[in-house]
């Protein structure tokens, strides 16, 4: 998925990534709609910034990913603020 494909794209509730292996940096930054994301199975990396500010994503099942960027899910609220960390990710997927 391209750098800054969907960044600030307020309108986007959901999407499915079947065959996606790279969310790049910024993909769906600022989509503060967006709960539900499918077809993560083939994706291994996960850019920098990629999700951030999605406050409306409650999970993702991510099964291969071996590279996340930094804050990749930051979500900043009214200056407190959640960044899940790369080492619980990534032992979650092993």
């Amino acid at each position: 998925i391209g750098t800054g494909l969907f960044l600030n794209c307020g309108a986007l509730a959901s999407v499915n990534l079947n065959g996606a292996v790279t969310v790049n940096d910024y993909a769906f930054a600022g989509c503060k709609s967006l709960e539900t994301v499918t077809g993560l199975s083939a994706v291994t990396e996960i850019g920098n910034y990629a999700f951030a500010d999605c406050s409306a994503l409650k999970s993702l099942t991510l099964t291969s990913a071996k590279t996340i960027g930094d804050y990749a899910f930051f979500v900043d609220a009214d200056d407190a603020y959640t960044e899940i960390s790369r080492s619980k990710i990534l032992s979650a997927c092993r």
